[in-house]
Formats: structure tokens, C-alpha cells, sequence
């Protein structure tokens, strides 16, 4: 009396299953494909020959006759995540000093943050940079270490366990500032930062808010904020984009 029911039991959960393994089969192509795209599109191209000291700094000039405020964002290969030209010692060198004087001011990070920072140590020093400025820095045989041969300094490939400690290192050994954002149900909030040169505002102050939040000074950020958080939400693995800011000040402003 029981064999009909089990059999139509038996009927549900083979569906059941050959179509979770068919979901499942599609997902795993997809992100097969996905992933070899992305491979494509994050693909460093070695600068075998480059000499920093001869790389003249790049010249930007964004100016506009009339304001409009926009997000002004323009595609960026990946490849440049990382600019590097004839200052690059000097300031390395400044920001040395300024992460050992004033750490608690410009750099910091909050808990939720150290897995996106481990990430960034990770890429930074064991893929990007050893791939796309190879006369700069270099890996150690045993792959390990990370050797940067300008500076003359060393840093394991494995994360410190002090964020502060990876985030000095992060930037003793590259020149641009780097904030660490993550997504939230609320919005996208900054969760690391090392920022030795901010344009007129004290970094310390944004660490664990939320993107809107950090921009409440800015004039018609409302404008864009909702903008701004589709974009960050879209933001594919391997694709990378990159803005401009322009800022002055006045002398004891």
C-alpha cells in the first residue's frame, strides 16, 4: 500500500536532484566562463624595461570652465591600479615618516575590515606588483617574501595579523592612498584606510562609516550619492575604474 507513494516520493526527489544538478552544472559553467574573463580582463602586462627614475610624473589637467558636479568616471585597465614614476622614493620615503608620527590619524582599520585588507596584501604584493614592475620588486625563490629593491626593505606574503602593521607596510610601499570599502544592506562602508595625503579632511574621521555619511560635507552629494552606490554595487570582478579630484586651499585654511 506503501510502493505508490514511495515511488512517487522516489519520482519527486530524483527531479528534484537532477535538477539541482543541472542548476548546478549551469552555475558552475557560468562561473567557469565568468572567471576565465575576468582572467582576461585583469591579465598584468609585464613593463620589463622600466627605470623608474627616468618616468616623468603623468600631467593631468581636468579643469573645466564651468562646475557640474558628476562622477566622472572614466575606464581604467586594470594593470593601472598602480602608477609609478621618478618620485616614487621620495615619497615612500615622506610617508614612512608620516605613518610613524601621526599612524593613529592616517591609517586604521575596523574589524570587519581585515579580511578586504588581507585580500589587498595578498594581490598587491605576491600578484601585482612583482608582475607588472619586475625590475622594482621581485619574490623570493620559496615564495614567501616580497623584496622591493628600491627601498631595500622585505615584508612576508602572508598578512600580518596587526592591521596597523599591514597597512604601514601597505604604504611604505606604494605612494597612493587606499581606502578599503565594503557593502552593507545600509550602503557601502570604509572599513580600512591608509591615506597620507588626504585633501583636506582628517581620514581617521570617515573610518566605519557609510559612503554617504563620509560625504555629508560635500556640496550636492545628494546628487550623485545614489549613483555612486549602484556603481560600487555593479562593479564587476577585473573591470576597474578610475576619478579625478581637484582641490585647493588657502594658506592656513
Amino acid at each position: 500500500m506503501f510502493l505508490i507513494p514511495a515511488l512517487a516520493v522516489a519520482v519527486l526527489l530524483f527531479s528534484a536532484w537532477r535538477w539541482k544538478w543541472r542548476y548546478a552544472t549551469k552555475a558552475k559553467l557560468a562561473a567557469t566562463s565568468s572567471q576565465e574573463k575576468s582572467d582576461e580582463k585583469t591579465d598584468i602586462t609585464p613593463l620589463k624595461d622600466f627605470d623608474w627614475q627616468n618616468i616623468d610624473p603623468a600631467k593631468h589637467r581636468p579643469f573645466k570652465p564651468v562646475y557640474h558636479i558628476t562622477m566622472a568616471i572614466q575606464a581604467s585597465p586594470p594593470e593601472d591600479l598602480i602608477i609609478i614614476d621618478n618620485n616614487y622614493l621620495d615619497r615612500v620615503t615622506e610617508r614612512r615618516q608620516l605613518l610613524e608620527k601621526h599612524v593613529s590619524t592616517v591609517a586604521g582599520a575596523v574589524p570587519e575590515g581585515i579580511p578586504a585588507l588581507h585580500e589587498t596584501w595578498t594581490y598587491l604584493l605576491s600578484e601585482y606588483l612583482p608582475k607588472r614592475y619586475p625590475t622594482m620588486f621581485s619574490l623570493s625563490e620559496d615564495k614567501t617574501k616580497f623584496h622591493n629593491h628600491v627601498t631595500k626593505t622585505s615584508l612576508p606574503l602572508t598578512p600580518p595579523e596587526d592591521p596597523l602593521v599591514a597597512l604601514k607596510a601597505l604604504g611604505e610601499t606604494v605612494e597612493d592612498d587606499i581606502f578599503l570599502l565594503v557593502e552593507t544592506p545600509a550602503g557601502h562602508r570604509a572599513v580600512a584606510f591608509v591615506c597620507c595625503h588626504p585633501a583636506g579632511f582628517d581620514p581617521s574621521g570617515k573610518l566605519g562609516k557609510l559612503m554617504k555619511d563620509i560625504h555629508t560635507p560635500v556640496p550636492s552629494y545628494d546628487k550623485i550619492g545614489a549613483s555612486m552606490e549602484r556603481l560600487f554595487c555593479r562593479l564587476q570582478v577585473g573591470k576597474s575604474f578610475k576619478r579625478m579630484n581637484v582641490s585647493q586651499r588657502v594658506p592656513g585654511g
